[in-house]
C-alpha cells in the first residue's frame, strides 16, 4: 500500500485552521492550503480581536466550553510568544429594566460557569467611563481581553512552519474523495496558475470558513446550507477615549452581540459589527449607508455620538448556519474515520482556536 503525502491536510488558513495544523504537525506531516493569497485574511482578520471570557452561551453548548478553555490556552501561549494581549475587561450596560433582568441572568449564568463578573453602580460607572450611560445596570466581564490578532496568527504560523509543516497558498480545494487503496483520502486542487494536482492524507480537516459547508456535503450525510451575516465596523474621531470594551445588552437569540465599544491593543476606538444579512460571502465593502442606523443604536448607550465622529473602517461576515434570529452552536463533525468538518465557526471562533485544535486532535484519536 504506498505512503499517504502528508499524515493531514488541513484546509483553510485562517487562525483555526492554522491552530489545527499546528498541533497536527507536532504528531505527523501536515499540509495547509489556503485559497488565497495570503493566510488569515478574511474572518480572522475581520473582527474585534476580542478574547471573550465565555458567559453568553447556553451551558452544554461547545461554544461556552471551547471559548472558557481556549480563553486560558490563548492567554498562555501570548505570554509564552510575547503577543501583545490586554485584558481591559467589558461592560454590559442595560437601559431598562428588562434588559437589566436579562444581565441578572447572564450574571448568574456566569457564576454557574465560573466565570467572574460583578456589577457596577451607575455612580462608579460615571467615574470609569463617563462617556457610557447605563439607565438600569452595568456589569463588568473582568477577565474579557483584547489580543493582536495578526501577531496572533504569525506566532502560530511560525510554531507550524517550525514544526515542518507545508503551507500552500492560492490552492483551491475542489474535491475530497476516499482513496483508491480503502485507506486515507485524496484531496484533488486547482491552483493559481490553472494547474490541478492531488494529495493523499490520512486525515483531511476542514476549517473552510465560509467554504465549509461546501466541502462538508462532499464526505457527510448530513447536508448544511450556509447562511452570511456581515457586520461593518465604524473608525471612531470623537473625543471620548474609554478605558473598556462596552456592549449593549446583547440580542435574547446571541443572533447578535449588539454594535460594541472596541479597543485594540494600540488604544484606537472602533465601533462594530451590525448586522446585514447578505447573499454573496464576498461583500466586504464597509458602506457610509449603515452609519445612520449605528449612530442610533450607539446613541442608547454612548452620551455625545454623532453621526460625524464615524466612518466605515471596515467589514467582515459570519460563517452562518442558520438563518436570522437563531442560536447555532459550533459543529466539529467527524462523519467518517479521517474526516473532521468544523462548520459554523464565528464568534467566539479566534478564542476557541487553540481548543478546537485541542478537540480535533480527540476526533482523530490523538488525545
Amino acid at each position: 500500500m504506498p505512503k499517504p503525502d502528508f499524515g493531514a491536510v488541513v484546509i483553510g488558513a485562517g487562525v483555526v485552521g492554522i491552530s489545527v495544523a499546528r498541533a497536527l504537525a507536532a504528531r505527523m506531516p501536515t499540509a495547509l492550503l489556503e485559497q488565497l493569497t495570503t493566510p488569515a485574511t478574511l474572518t480572522s482578520a475581520r473582527n474585534s480581536g476580542v478574547v471573550h471570557a465565555g458567559l453568553y452561551y447556553p451551558l452544554n453548548s461547545l461554544k461556552t466550553r471551547l471559548c472558557i478553555q481556549g480563553a486560558a490556552l490563548l492567554q498562555s501561549f501570548c505570554q509564552a510568544r510575547d503577543v501583545p494581549y490586554s485584558r481591559v475587561g467589558k461592560l454590559l450596560v442595560a437601559q431598562s429594566l428588562p434588559e437589566g433582568a436579562y444581565l441578572q441572568n447572564l450574571h448568574d449564568h456566569a457564576n454557574a460557569l465560573g466565570v467572574h463578573t460583578q456589577f457596577i453602580s451607575r455612580s462608579r460607572l460615571n467615574i470609569i467611563e463617563p462617556d457610557v450611560c447605563a439607565n438600569e445596570i452595568a456589569l463588568l466581564s473582568s477577565t474579557t481581553a483584547i489580543v493582536d490578532t495578526s501577531a496572533l496568527i504569525a506566532a502560530l504560523l511560525a510554531d507550524f512552519e517550525a514544526q515542518g509543516g507545508d503551507l500552500a497558498i492560492s490552492t483551491k480545494v475542489t474535491g475530497i474523495r476516499p482513496a483508491d487503496s480503502g485507506s486515507g483520502w485524496i484531496v484533488d486542487t486547482e491552483c493559481s496558475d490553472g494547474k490541478c494536482t492531488s494529495v493523499s492524507a490520512d486525515c483531511v480537516i476542514n476549517a473552510a470558513g465560509h467554504g465549509s459547508c461546501t466541502l462538508a456535503n462532499l464526505t457527510s450525510p448530513e447536508k448544511f446550507t450556509p447562511y452570511y451575516c456581515k457586520g461593518t465596523y465604524f473608525s471612531y474621531s470623537g473625543p471620548m477615549r474609554p478605558k473598556h470594551l462596552v456592549y449593549p445588552c446583547p440580542d435574547r437569540n446571541l443572533a447578535s452581540l449588539g454594535i460594541h465599544l472596541n479597543l485594540d491593543v494600540s488604544g484606537k476606538v472602533r465601533f462594530g459589527p451590525d448586522v446585514q444579512w447578505i447573499d454573496n460571502p464576498n461583500d466586504y465593502k464597509a458602506q457610509t449607508s449603515r452609519i445612520p442606523d449605528a449612530t442610533i443604536a450607539l446613541s442608547r448607550y454612548i452620551r455625545g455620538i454623532k453621526s460625524h465622529h464615524l466612518a466605515p473602517d471596515f467589514a467582515g461576515i459570519r460563517p452562518k448556519l442558520g438563518p436570522p434570529n437563531t442560536f447555532q452552536d459550533f459543529i466539529l463533525q467527524n462523519p467518517k474515520p479521517g474526516i473532521v468538518n468544523l462548520l459554523g465557526i464565528e464568534s467566539p471562533g479566534l478564542t476557541s482556536a487553540l481548543a478546537i485544535a485541542e478537540e480535533v486532535e480527540k476526533l482523530l484519536n490523538l488525545r
